[in-house]
């Protein structure tokens, strides 16, 4: 935050807000990276180094809520990620 005063700024505030700045230079300085599952593990580990985030930089393996619905996303050992991104990559524009 560079000596700037941060008013009523929490800590763990700050933190979130390095880790997704972090997550962002990554992204920039390996941006022409091919885009593969560790890539996006990295890119989770810079946004989340600062939080109690347990497994840091992999998929969960525990269920989550989300507040104010009852769905519930799959957990990890139910998605087949590598099927999904490859076909996230083949609906890209060239």
């Amino acid at each position: 935050m560079n000596n700037v005063n941060t008013g009523n700024v929490s800590v763990d505030d700050m933190l979130k807000l390095k880790g997704l700045k972090d997550a962002w230079e990554y992204v920039i300085n390996h941006v022409n990276e091919e885009l593969t599952i560790d890539f996006i593990k990295k890119i989770h580990f810079e946004v989340c180094k600062c939080e109690s985030i347990y497994p840091l930089g992999d998929f969960r393996d525990k269920d989550v809520g989300i507040t104010v619905t009852v769905w519930r996303p799959k957990l990890p050992s139910e998605c087949d990620y590598d099927k999904e991104l490859k076909d996230v990559l083949s609906n890209k524009k060239n």
